[in-house]
Order: C-alpha cells, then sequence, then structure tokens
C-alpha cells in the first residue's frame, strides 16, 4: 500500500477521489465475470482474459503470484503494470482486476457460478427460482409468545419498561415440594425454583384447523410457535387475501433443541412404568404380601400414576417431535417450500435464522419463516442444569457483580425474512436489514460445556467480514449474556479484542446488554428473542435498557472499547452514521453465532412530474449547484427519453425497487 501511495496521490489528488476510483472500479466486476472467457495455452496453464487484459505470456516466470503474505493489492497492481497474469488470492477480486488471470478452469467456472449465479453453458434457473442481486436481508414481520407477552408489542413494552418477567415456578409446570430443595448436594433435586414462564396462554386450535383431539395432545412449544408465526405472517402483510405471494417458496426453518420437553416426559413415563412396578416388587414389603393384595396395589397403583398423562397414539407421538414444529406450521398455513429444524443448543434460532439467510440469498426461495421456540422447563432440565452448578437460585442479572448463574425461560420468537430488493419492491415495512451472520466452533478447549474464547472471536469477526463492517460501527451489542461468570467475562473479553481499544472516538461507548435479564434464556430460541428486541430498537431508533446491573463485576474490563452495560432505555441518536446492532448466541458444546444488523432507510417513493432512474444510474449522476444533475453519458440518453416523456404527458417506465428521484 505505501508503494503504492506515490503514485495514486499523483493521479488522484485526494484520499476522498482514491475511494471513489476504487469503488467506480469494482462496481465493475459482474460485467468483468459475464465477459470473461477461459483461454488455454500452449503450455497448458488456464487463463481467464477480459477484453482489458493486455498480454498474456507462456510459463510461470511470468505470472504474479499473488498469495504471499503481504497481500494481494501491490503485486497485483505492479503485475497489471507489466502487463503480466496474476495468480493466487480470491479468484473473484482476480477477476474484478480486468486483467490477465491464471486459474483452473474449475476454479474459474466456479467463480462465474458464484458471481453470476449462473453455471458457464449450464441452462438457465427454473422458472420459479430466483438470483439475488444482494445479499442484503430484511426483516419484514415479527410475532412473538414470550414471558408476560403474548405479541411483540407487549414484549417491546416490558423491554422499554424494564419489566422482570421472572417468576418463581407455576405448581402445574411441576410441584416445588416435591422436587425442590435449596441444598445444592441432595441428590436429583432442584436448588432452582424461579424461571420465565409463559402463564394463562389459552391456545385456540380453530385458527389453525386443528382438530380438538388432535389440539390436546399438542406440546405447549408447537401451540407458542404456531401463535407466533400467526402474528408475524399477519405483521408482513402475508395474511391479506390480496397479496399474491407464492406460498410454495415460504420456507420454515425454526431453532429448537429438545423438542415437545413436557409431552416426551410424560410419554418416557408411560413407556417405563413396567420398570417401576419391576423395582416396587423387588422390595420385601411388597413381596410379602399376597399374590391378590399384590394385584390390587399394581392395579391401583398404575391408575394413579397413568391417570394424567396421556395414551401414546398418532397424535401424541408427534407433539414431542422436533422437526413436527416446522412442519405443523408448514402445514397449518399451508406453506410450501422447505420445513426443518436446527439443533445447535442455546443458539439454535441463531443457526435457523443464518440457514433462512443463505436459502434467500442462494434464491431458493423468496420468503423465510424463521426464529425458534422452546418449552423445556420440566424439572428434568432444571435438576441437570442445577448438577452441573450452572442455575442461579435467585436472579438473573447479566455483567453484575452479583451474577450467580442464568435462569430458565420459555417462548416463541419468530420473524419474517424477505430480500431487501424485495421487501422494497412490495412496499413491506422493514424493522432492520441483517447485514451478515458469522459461525464458529470452539474446537479444543478447556471443556466441551466451557466458553471459549477463540471460538467466539472467529465468530465476530466472521460475521463483520460477511457484513463487511468494521465492529466499532456498531453501537449496541446484545449478548448472549446468561449471566454466568465464566460466560460473561469471556464474551466481554471477546468483544474488547474484535472491536479494539480507544477507536470509537465521539461515538462514545459501545453498550451491550442482554434480554436474559428480564425473560430468563429461553435456550434454543435465546437467539431469535434478542433478534426481535434488536429489530425494534433499530425500527423505533432507541437503546433498549438490561435490567438487573446494578454493580459492576471487577473482573470484568469494559473500559478496553470502552464497553457500557444500558441499563435504562434512552434515545439512539447518531450524527453521520448509520445505526447498527450485534446479536449473539453461544450454543452449549462449543457453538457460536453473531449476527449484524442496521437500520433501514426508506427508499424515495416516485411521484409526479418526478423522473425515475434506475439503481444503476446511481454511480453516473452527481450533484451539481444550483439544484442541477449532471448525468454521465451512459445515462444521458435514457434521461433525455424519459423527460420527454413527461413533456408528453406519459409516465416514464420505473421499478419501485430499484429507483432514484431526482
Amino acid at each position: 500500500g505505501l508503494l503504492l501511495a506515490g503514485g495514486l496521490a499523483q493521479r488522484h489528488g485526494s484520499l476522498k477521489s482514491v475511494i471513489e476510483a476504487y469503488r467506480q472500479a469494482m462496481s465493475g466486476w459482474k460485467q468483468a465475470a459475464e465477459q470473461a472467457v477461459v483461454r488455454v495455452d500452449l503450455q497448458g496453464a488456464h487463463r481467464a482474459q477480459t477484453p482489458a487484459a493486455v498480454v498474456t505470456r507462456n510459463g510461470r516466470e511470468n505470472v504474479a503470484d499473488a498469495s504471499g503474505g503481504v497481500g494481494s493489492g501491490p503485486l497485483w497492481q505492479v503485475a497489471s503494470w507489466d502487463g503480466v497474469a496474476i495468480a493466487g488470492g480470491p479468484i473473484e477480486a482476480a477477476i474484478a482486476t480486468g486483467g490477465a488471470v491464471e486459474a483452473t478452469e474449475s476454479a474459474f467456472s466456479a467463480a462465474r457460478v458464484r458471481l453470476l449465479g449462473v453455471p458457464t453453458g449450464k441452462p438457465e434457473l427454473p422458472a420459479d427460482s430466483k438470483t439475488p442481486e444482494s445479499s442484503a436481508i430484511a426483516i419484514v414481520g415479527l410475532g412473538c409468545v414470550l414471558p408476560r407477552a403474548r405479541s411483540t408489542q407487549d414484549f417491546w413494552d416490558n423491554v422499554v419498561n424494564g419489566v422482570n418477567c421472572i417468576t418463581e415456578v407455576p405448581v402445574e409446570r411441576w410441584d416445588p415440594a416435591l422436587f425442590y430443595d435449596s441444598d445444592r448436594d441432595v441428590p436429583d433435586k432442584t436448588y432452582a425454583n424461579i424461571g420465565g414462564f409463559i402463564r394463562d396462554f389459552q391456545f385456540q386450535p380453530k385458527n389453525f384447523r386443528i382438530p380438538p383431539k388432535v389440539a390436546q395432545h399438542l406440546d405447549l412449544v408447537q401451540q407458542i410457535a404456531l401463535t407466533a408465526v400467526s402474528e408475524a405472517l399477519e405483521d408482513a402483510g402475508l395474511q391479506r387475501e390480496d397479496n399474491p405471494v407464492d406460498r410454495s417458496r415460504i420456507a420454515v426453518i425454526l431453532g429448537n433443541s429438545m423438542g415437545g420437553a413436557f409431552r416426551r416426559d410424560q410419554n418416557t413415563l408411560r413407556v417405563l412404568f413396567p420398570a417401576t412396578i419391576e423395582a416396587l416388587k423387588r422390595t420385601p414389603e411388597f413381596a410379602a404380601l399376597s399374590e391378590e393384595r399384590q394385584t390390587q396395589v399394581i392395579t391401583e397403583f398404575e391408575s394413579e400414576f397413568k391417570k394424567d398423562l396421556p395414551p401414546i397414539n398418532e397424535d401424541s407421538m408427534p407433539a414431542e417431535l422436533s422437526n413436527v414444529i416446522s412442519g405443523r406450521i408448514a402445514n397449518a398455513f399451508d406453506l410450501g417450500g422447505p420445513n426443518f429444524t436446527a439443533d445447535a443448543a442455546c443458539a439454535s434460532s441463531m443457526a435457523a435464522i443464518q440457514s433462512a439467510v443463505k436459502g434467500l440469498q442462494q434464491g431458493d426461495f423468496d420468503v423465510a419463516v424463521t426464529g425458534g421456540a422452546d418449552s423445556s422447563m420440566g424439572v428434568p432440565s432444571y435438576t441437570k442444569f442445577c448438577k452441573i452448578g450452572a442455575l442461579s437460585p435467585n436472579h438473573s442479572a447479566p455483567f453484575d457483580a452479583k451474577a450467580n448463574g442464568f435462569v430458565m425461560g420459555e417462548g416463541a420468537a419468530i420473524l419474517i425474512l424477505k430480500r431487501v430488493e424485495d421487501a422494497e419492491r412490495d412496499g413491506d415495512r422493514i424493522y432492520a436489514v441483517i447485514r451478515g451472520i458469522g459461525a464458529s466452533s470452539d474446537g479444543k478447549g478447556k471443556g466441551i460445556t466451557a466458553p471459549n474464547i477463540q471460538g467466539q472471536i472467529r465468530a465476530l469477526r466472521r460475521a463483520y467480514a460477511d457484513a463487511g463492517v468494521d465492529p466499532v460501527e456498531v453501537d449496541i451489542m446484545e449478548c448472549h449474556g446468561t449471566s454466568t461468570v465464566v460466560g460473561d467475562k469471556v464474551e466481554v473479553d471477546a468483544l474488547s479484542d474484535v472491536i479494539g481499544e480507544g477507536r470509537r472516538g465521539e461515538r462514545g461507548p459501545v453498550r451491550i446488554g442482554s434480554v436474559k435479564s428480564q425473560i430468563g434464556h429461553l435456550k434454543s430460541a435465546a437467539g431469535a428473542a434478542s433478534t426481535v428486541k434488536m429489530a425494534l430498537a433499530l425500527h423505533h431508533r432507541l437503546l433498549p435498557p438490561s435490567i438487573n446491573y446494578r454493580e459492576p463485576r471487577p473482573d470484568l474490563i469494559l473500559d478496553h472499547v470502552p464497553l457500557q452495560v444500558q441499563d435504562r432505555a434512552e434515545e439512539w441518536a447518531v450524527s453521520g452514521w448509520n445505526r447498527m446492532a450485534g446479536v449473539s448466541a453461544f450454543g452449549f458444546g462449543g457453538t457460536n453465532f453473531h449476527m449484524v444488523l442496521e437500520e433501514h432507510h426508506s427508499q424515495p417513493v416516485a411521484q409526479p412530474g418526478r423522473i425515475v432512474l434506475p439503481a444503476e444510474a446511481v454511480s453516473g449522476v452527481r450533484a451539481v449547484p444550483e439544484g442541477i444533475w449532471a448525468v454521465s453519458a451512459p445515462h444521458a440518453e435514457e434521461l433525455l427519453r424519459r423527460m420527454d416523456q413527461l413533456e408528453r404527458g406519459e409516465t416514464p417506465p420505473w421499478n419501485p425497487g430499484e429507483r432514484l428521484r431526482l
């Protein structure tokens, strides 16, 4: 870069001009790929040549191998000055130089597929598929059923007002008198009896065309998922009869890791009942009874044991299966795209969102119903987490000095996703735009359940590379923030490492928080709940609070970036930059996800008397004094033609999804 700086300064005069020159050069990558051809020289080396290529010489000694550690840029620039083919480095970037490129024929063909979306020499995509024009994904609908919230508006009100939705366990879920003991060392009992519970929820099976006989077997997780999806589809306008959306191209991809835990526990009890009776028979007191008395006791015991356990049949079994959550939704709403659930433990819903984003970017479907649902709040889950010391007995207080474990929660959080250009074309309300998602594994760490800072750093860096965003530009991070002693520290250290020290300047500290402080840890639905919170924060331009933060932990280094726990609702003011947020979700077992969200700026609306040009004309238009617009030669003819149409009273043709108002 330094070697080239002098020449660049001479040719362009200022840094701003240099950046603009690079932008213009890079904007031609797609055209270069379309025009590129493969030529095989006499030596057998495959060369990708564009019309801009000067000379392609034979022999490896005349090829600039740009794969070294110093980076490709300077070497590629020198090679282009010298008329030498370039090799190594990302092939898409090499093609974008407009020079001669050496690569294998298979690598070049694969690059064309990635750049253009259509394989060389292969037929076009099927008529019902679409090659996306951009990678940005819009959130156009939201729905949720969460603790103390039966709608997205309820949830947002609770978030803004700092409502603590964590309560003691309802006795109808499980009886603390039977299963709870404050002594952590008592075997097979839970020392925690608090959580984010969904209470007083009334499922409406008629709304989903589910017969009463089937409905009585549905696990709560399927009920809340159906209800939240109904709200989200309505919110996105997809339930209107006049909406022409092709339902066969709507996918359902949800996060869930334990299925219908309540129904599964019930079915397991029924199945294992013979083993219970066998243990009873082996007790001396029972064996001393007469055979008639034994039969009577077993009959009465079985009747009492099974009276609240539904029979296992064709209705009850699907009620406990994880994959049927998404299948039930596709069935209820007649959606014909792919449907499946993703299991990445506490990062499941973020894994589902990533799959939905990738499918939209690839054109596999046009709309995605995604997010997550979790209701695994039975006493087996409580007891197991207590036996590894993970649960807090009294509160959820991320980043606070009194943090002592996480509090479990349940709920469903749903997002409706579209490609941004499709959402703008359809006039959808866009809550936020997904700019990028990164994922990673911890690899070999301290243990399968312990968080690994290197794994989290990898996920963060991949997310911001995918988004094309410097993490220092993000104003608020919705953290995984489970309120565990080890987890919160690792997360703060990872964020500090990736963002870097003292780079925020006038923007002030990066805010951090966690919705788990209010609703508990929703496990496989946690990432979706966090995403809904941040999408609403961007939409309302408000920094939402994280509650129960009173005293900072002495081992958390918050002044490095700096980071600041957002403990109150605050207007999200910016000056000269876009509002952006990050969302993290990390899974038990060493899986990590991070997502970058950005506010959406409304597209200008065409009005009578306005001239509308395609979006590609933007690069050819510049402002000049007196409010007059100068248009570069390639677009001048189109502009004049449309001006003539205006004068004749004709409506200029335009695409509402790709427009520039002059």
